[in-house]
């Protein structure tokens, strides 16, 4: 590792970055260390710049789609659990303004015909725990079930008050006098008020559980109904039991399914898919921990990263060798010139000491060649001439001379 940490480092830091930035005799063509950081940059914006930017783009494009799919499919998901509960719901309902509009009062008001009614509906539909027929003053005439309620006044209940007012109603989950969750449904029938009557029936609640466990829903996730005030209407795995407060907000009135991003009293980031039922006081609640959902979004997540942190290192890398070695190339160049330029000027000045010693040489050497002419005729003279032939003393001066 140290040796290739070592190789790295030589490809990448330039041989000029601890030169001199001028010589003795010969300027430095080029500010090397400018040259070498603008390449860089201009190479980190055409080549790097365009890869992060890009990588980014498809970071959070990816992000976004990953999260709209699974936004629609929990909507597609709530819808679909939504027009479930609200076909059970109006179709118990349906039955029973079948029923009314059907039967006669007087053999309604018969129990045994009732209790046949009865029979019939569990056979048929299921889910259905007793039947009742109350009068226009809220005392109930007729009464088929496993418990004892026959005469029971319901005039002060606010159900029934709903039901003459509206012809129908859906009640909340509620415990009431057989103490176990059920819920009721109830059908006014048709005529002035003070000649209606109203047949109600109690419905368990294992079809409406079996509805909501159905749901393809992961360990984490799960789904429940509640009503505007937050009361749990079915068990939850994590938010309470029934008839308790959930920890969770419940959202505004919307007349179609929703998303909506919360957190839970843990803190932990949800995503929750609501719905209200029609004509029921019930609020679908499809509660999917965003952690457990994104996990394949991390995943992916983790490997754009990865991907984009990699290729950012590896072009940064090559575009510092790829400049390092340009800039080094014209580096080695201009030091070629200096060291050429060197070269040329010792020659020169060899040459110019060569000129200088032949000048020297030849204007020393002229007058020198007239003195030795004069003292070799002078010579010749005093060996000619008698008078000074042997003057030995005058000869040795002229060979001196000479």
């Amino acid at each position: 590792m140290t040796k290739i940490f070592k190789y790295l480092l030589a490809q990448i830091k330039p041989r000029f970055w601890d030169s001199q930035p001028r010589t003795i005799y010969f300027p430095i063509l080029y500010n090397y260390r400018r040259i070498w950081l603008i390449s860089i940059i201009l190479l980190i914006m055409v080549a790097l710049v365009p890869v992060n930017v890009f990588g980014i783009i498809s970071y959070r494009r990816a992000r976004e789609a990953f999260k709209t799919e699974i936004n629609l499919r929990t909507v597609r998901l709530t819808s679909n659990a939504r027009r479930t509960l609200s076909y059970f719901l109006e179709e118990r309902l349906d039955v029973l303004r079948f029923i009314v509009h059907k039967e006669e009062f007087g053999n309604l008001k018969n129990e045994e015909y009732l209790a046949d009614v009865l029979i019939h509906l569990q056979t048929g539909f299921g889910g259905y725990i007793d039947l009742g027929v109350i009068n226009s003053s809220g005392k109930q005439i007729a009464y088929i079930g496993p418990y004892d309620l026959s005469g029971k006044d319901y005039r002060h209940h606010k159900w029934f008050q709903e039901c003459k007012e509206c012809g129908f109603h859906v009640s909340d989950v509620f415990l009431g006098y057989r103490n176990v969750p059920h819920l009721i449904v109830a059908i006014k029938s048709p005529g002035p008020d003070d000649h209606c009557y109203i047949l109600r029936a109690t419905l368990d609640m294992k079809q409406i559980n079996q509805i909501l466990s159905s749901m393809e829903l992961g360990v984490t996730s799960e789904a429940f109904l509640c009503t505007k005030e937050g009361l749990l209407q079915t068990p939850s795995k994590y938010y309470g039991k029934m008839h308790e407060i959930i920890s969770l907000p419940v959202p505004e009135f919307l007349s179609h399914s929703q998303i909506l991003e919360t957190r839970d009293s843990a803190g932990r980031s949800l995503i929750m898919g609501y719905a209200y039922i029609d004509n029921s006081p019930f609020i679908l609640m499809l509660i999917k921990p965003t952690k457990d959902i994104m996990q394949n979004w991390y995943t992916l997540r983790s490997e754009m990263i990865l991907l984009i942190c990699g290729s950012t290192i590896i072009i940064f890398l090559v575009i510092m060798s790829v400049s390092t070695y340009m800039v080094n190339r014209v580096y080695d160049a201009d030091q070629t010139r200096i060291q050429i330029m060197h070269d040329i000027e010792n020659t020169n000045r060899f040459a110019s000491i060569g000129r200088l010693a032949t000048g020297v040489a030849h204007e020393i050497n002229n007058p020198l060649a007239v003195i030795n002419e004069n003292a070799g005729l002078i010579q010749d003279l005093f060996t000619i001439a008698k008078e000074h032939r042997g003057d030995p003393r005058l000869l040795e001066l002229i060979d001196a001379v000479l």
